[in-house]
């Protein structure tokens, strides 16, 4: 469960002992018991309005609910743009990959949990797709990005190979060869 799902749990949670059937009948009682017409209405009226506010924050609740649930959930048109396009360009990074075609027997062993019939099942027992396949793909192709990059260590050691290749064709070059001689005495 994620942070936000939980948060909203826990203010469901919070809510729902706040204003069970018998703590508000046990506010009523007290408020009643106080035999003070004004003061009666008075804390009557904020026990309604605590109900009101509560039941307002249930309904964005449910809504925030709803929206992690929905986010998770893949439509008809999600697993036809995976099968039909995000699938094939994958396979053809994996292809181009240099890791022997594990990659591409790894992502051709999770072709048939993406069939509609099998994403509905899981789906039906809580199976989170974006979460399995999505973040991981999300993390192979950030790692393979990465990979471009050039650090600090790579510079230094392309100018060494640099330098090294300079060095070389200075000792083939014999007028070089004489003039450094030369500069030497």
């Amino acid at each position: 469960m994620d942070e936000q799902t939980m948060q909203l749990t826990a203010k469901l949670a919070e809510i729902t002992v706040r204003n069970t059937a018998s703590a508000v009948i046990e506010k009523i009682k007290t408020v009643k018991a106080k035999k003070n017409d004004q003061e009666t209405i008075a804390e009557l009226t904020e026990i309604i309005q605590d109900l009101i506010d509560d039941k307002q924050n249930l309904v964005l609740i449910s809504k925030g609910l709803e929206n992690e649930l929905v986010s998770q959930k893949l439509t008809d048109d999600d697993v036809k743009s995976i099968s039909d396009t995000i699938l094939p360009i994958i396979i053809k990074f994996a292809e181009a990959s240099d890791d022997g075609g594990q990659l591409v027997e790894n992502i051709n062993l999770i072709k048939p949990l993406i069939s509609k019939e099998m994403l509905t099942i899981m789906q039906l027992l809580g199976f989170n797709y974006k979460k399995a396949i999505g973040e991981p793909l999300t993390q192979l192709l950030n790692n393979k990005i990465k990979s471009f990059e050039i650090t600090e260590n790579d510079e230094l050691q392309l100018a060494v190979v640099q330098r090294d290749t300079e060095y070389y064709k200075l000792m083939q070059n014999e007028k070089a060869i004489q003039n450094i001689k030369d500069f030497k005495q």
